[in-house]
């Protein structure tokens, strides 16, 4: 199993937190909204722990680490984190050096359009032969924060890969009821309403293609 985030570190973390659209939010405004969470030394001290667009991107690492750590303790193989293009600039596509050694892939969209991660031709045909081995899975994951002018418009080298492209609604018919698989869900609390939100739970789903067992 594997962690693919489309990003690129450097252009997210180089976005001018002037400007309030497209882009992530700072550690300090991360500390702000969520007072008092992150206010121990280890988040709060510039020392410690940076306190700009680098410090919010870093509490996704921090976040994936106990998903790695059951993964490992589950199957014994540690769970790797590919970055499109990482801290120090080095760019990793989709191609062998991820896919050779992996069964399930996740692929976090986590970047936003803004920073042009358009997934390439090669990249495309990889995952294509990468999903024709026996017993792989993709797991696509683009991340919407809102679209239009005025809100982050996350989403682009997870949104073109096209295998096929998601639409909003996964239409099912009587003849293929279990075309579509629920592999979760997550309620959201309506009492806090977000402008985003017009549901009362969210869920992933995986499809099968025709000829194949496994949901991907």
């Amino acid at each position: 199993m594997s962690i693919y985030v489309s990003w690129s570190y450097p252009a997210e973390v180089g976005r001018n937190p002037a400007e309030l659209d497209n882009r992530f939010s700072t550690m300090t405004e991360v500390r702000r909204v969520a007072w008092p969470a992150y206010e121990e030394p280890r988040w709060s001290d510039p020392l410690q722990f940076q306190q700009g667009i680098a410090g919010s991107l870093e509490l996704f690492f921090w976040a994936w680490v106990p998903f790695q750590s059951f993964v490992e303790e589950t199957t014994g193989h540690a769970v790797p984190v590919y970055q499109r293009i990482d801290q120090a600039g080095f760019r990793t596509l989709l191609d062998d050096r991820v896919l050779a050694d992996t069964d399930t892939l996740f692929v976090f969209g986590l970047d936003h359009m803004i920073t042009g991660q358009d997934a390439e031709p090669e990249e495309i045909a990889a995952l294509r032969e990468f999903l024709q081995r026996e017993g792989t899975c993709l797991q696509d994951r683009p991340v919407v924060h809102g679209q239009g002018s005025g809100h982050q418009r996350v989403v682009g080298g997870s949104d073109h890969l096209q295998l096929p492209p998601a639409p909003a609604a996964l239409p099912v018919t009587a003849e293929e009821p279990d075309a579509i698989r629920v592999l979760a869900r997550q309620p959201i609390d309506t009492s806090r309403p977000h402008p985003f939100t017009v549901l009362e739970f969210r869920l992933g789903a995986g499809s099968i293609p025709a000829g194949r067992t496994n949901p991907r």
